[in-house]
């Protein structure tokens, strides 16, 4: 009967996954003006995270080998079995659901810290651009001055050679 049941949990711990994961991705393409923002690395990270979640909390026998770049999961249709010997339910969806979200909202505070980080950056990059400018317009306005005196200069030694 146990096994039956462990098979009947694995079922809908792998829909509960693709479901929950989809619906966070459903309300992230509705957010107007930061889809552009979200880019295929940010997503792959955001689902690989919710997955992880799930299989670690879904009270399911597993084993993981996490890479900075990969994980291998083992899982097994069986459940976790306490000290007593008693086997431990999976959480209810809402706890399930609850760890994706903090998982995706870890996701989503790094790209924040991220994108101002890129914001500061661009915003010092725009100061020096104008003080930049600004250093230039008073170089542009000192050789138009001397440009000025020069030939002011050289029409009085021309009118002065006409004279003599």
């Amino acid at each position: 009967s146990s096994g039956i049941n462990a098979e009947y949990l694995g079922e809908i711990l792998a829909a509960t996954v693709l479901e929950t994961t989809d619906r966070q991705f459903d309300r992230k393409d509705k957010m107007d003006g930061f889809s552009s923002d979200f880019d295929a690395t940010m997503a792959a990270a955001v689902k690989f995270n919710a997955i992880l979640s799930t299989v670690q909390s879904s009270n399911l026998n597993f084993r993981v080998e996490i890479s900075p770049f990969s994980a291998v999961i083992h899982l097994k249709k069986s459940l976790i079995v306490n000290k007593q010997g008693i086997s431990q339910l999976p959480p209810p969806e809402n706890a399930m659901l609850l760890e994706q979200q903090k998982s995706y909202n870890h996701v989503l505070a790094q790209r924040i810290n991220f994108l101002e980080n890129e914001a500061r950056i661009i915003k010092s990059d725009y100061e020096n651009a104008l003080l930049d400018c600004h250093e230039a317009n008073k170089t542009i306005s000192k050789l138009k001055e001397d440009l000025e005196y020069a030939w002011s200069v050289k029409e009085n030694k021309v009118k002065t050679a006409f004279r003599n």
